[in-house]
């Protein structure tokens, strides 16, 4: 019996995440906007600020060649190469 309980809950919540990223998509948010933040050291949270909204902005960018130019110099920034910079 506890385990139907627990495969009754796991699903409820399966089904609440799976409507929470419909409402996220239809609102062009990610899901974490609804949900409770998480206390973390503030390095990593402005970190994961940070993440969020370099993938935000990148998505927004149309021109495949632009777009593949500027993975180009966050991979050579990433590497250490140091291509791009100054330019």
């Amino acid at each position: 019996m506890v385990s139907s309980a627990s495969a009754l809950v796991e699903h409820r919540a399966d089904e609440t995440f799976y409507w929470l990223e419909q409402i996220a998509a239809a609102l062009g948010m990610p899901v974490s906007a609804f949900l409770k933040p998480v206390h973390e050291p503030s390095g990593v949270a402005a970190v994961i600020k940070g993440e969020e909204e370099l993938l935000r902005l990148f998505r927004e960018i149309r021109d495949p060649g632009t777009r593949e130019r500027l993975l180009g110099f966050v991979q050579a920034a990433a590497d250490g190469s140091g291509a791009g910079e100054g330019s």
